[in-house]
């Protein structure tokens, strides 16, 4: 199993992958068709999932717009608290 990889900030340590995964399995979606709604590859959304790919911010911003809530955003800055 790969190691996922995670970002830093100070001391703490946020792994988005879970984040990533989390919002889209709660909606009930599958990969290809959330990849297909972001304009993203279904490979490149599997591999975000997998902790495999970081996800730029231009990605953190499609998912927080598409899912209405700020809620990708929401959940990296709760780890932080």
């Amino acid at each position: 199993m790969a190691r996922q990889k995670t970002y830093h900030s100070g001391n703490r340590t946020i792994m988005i992958a879970p984040i990533l995964r989390d919002l889209r399995q709660s909606a009930g979606m599958k990969q290809v068709y959330l990849a297909k709604r972001l304009g993203i590859s279904q490979s490149y959304l599997a591999n975000l999932e997998a902790g495999r790919r970081y996800p730029s911010l231009e990605v953190i911003e499609m998912y927080a717009t598409f899912f209405q809530k700020g809620s990708v955003t929401d959940a990296i800055i709760n780890t932080l608290k």
